[in-house]
């Protein structure tokens, strides 16, 4: 800037001086805040985020001197103050890394987010997106010979019942199912001659899963419930159950017995995500015993 003066007697002189405007403050960032997500597929999701910076140099300089140029002074020594200010550098965009809508893995994942202004002043922030998975595998079952009637008259035998089962997992896909099998009655009971038939299931496994054509002699007629889980890598156990009736005679009203009980015995299994009525008799995947007063597959 210049500064002329000129006295009374026309005499005058003029100045130069320079004002150097400069800009040291950081930008204000805000980082996004940490995120928790669902685990969408492949153990990993997306998320979305934005970080956000404001800076104190945004328009052009302003400048002023006091008193203003073209100001009349008296004789002697007369104080100019001169001032600047700076607001210089426009909106600012921060960047993260990694950027908004990156697929992340699952467990906790850091993000870094940063910003600079045109005086290369920079600030720096952190978050993070953790991603969970909280659901179940979803397992479905069915049968083939949901009651076995033919013969009427249990001939002890093992009996195919063309047992499938699938569980699958949003985040995990494809999963490999367990199968446990539970009877109504203990199939260590002997017959009116005193024989045992036992166990009453055989290769406890999909596709393979055979059971005794057998009844207590003094029941109402035997259920079986099949049950098929399965566990994802997050610890979240999914079951579904179906049932396989045996009953005691060829009466419809035996028959309906014990698809009542069967129906039952299957709703409450699936209710209680493959836990089994206390009471019931049981076998796993491998042939061991599984009775307990409540047997759970979880």
């Amino acid at each position: 800037m210049t500064l002329d003066c000129t006295d009374q007697q026309g005499l005058g002189d003029r100045c130069s001086a320079s004002v150097t405007v400069t800009d040291q403050t950081p930008p204000a960032l805000t980082c996004p805040a940490p995120r928790t997500v669902e685990c969408t597929g492949s153990q990993h999701a997306s998320a979305s985020y934005a970080a956000s910076a404001s800076d104190n140099c945004t328009t052009a300089p302003t400048r002023g001197c006091v008193p203003a140029s073209g100001a009349s002074f008296a004789l002697g020594s007369n104080g100019v103050h001169c001032t600047a200010s700076d607001t210089c550098w426009g909106p600012l965009t921060p960047a993260c890394t990694p950027p908004s809508g990156t697929s992340f893995g699952l467990g906790a994942n850091s993000v870094a987010c940063s910003v600079s202004d045109g005086s290369s002043n920079a600030s720096s922030c952190s978050s993070g997106v953790t991603v969970v998975d909280t659901r179940r595998p979803v397992v479905t079952c069915a049968v083939t010979a949901p009651v076995i009637a033919d013969p009427f008259s249990p001939n002890h035998n093992l009996i195919a019942i063309g047992y499938r089962a699938t569980a699958t997992d949003v985040c995990d896909g494809t999963l490999p199912v367990a199968t446990a099998v539970f009877a109504s009655e203990d199939d260590e009971t002997p017959t009116a001659t005193g024989e045992i038939f036992s166990p009453a299931a055989a290769n406890v496994a999909v596709g393979t899963l055979r059971l005794r054509a057998e009844r207590v002699e003094t029941g109402r007629g035997r259920v079986y419930l099949v049950v098929a889980s399965a566990r994802d890598s997050s610890g979240n156990a999914g079951a579904t159950c179906c049932t396989v009736a045996v009953p005691h005679d060829a009466k419809s009203a035996s028959v309906r017995a014990v698809q009542s009980q069967a129906d039952a015995a299957r709703a409450a299994c699936i209710a209680g995500n493959g836990n089994v009525p206390a009471g019931w008799f049981g076998w796993a995947m491998d042939g061991r015993s599984v009775r307990s007063s409540r047997a759970s597959l979880h």
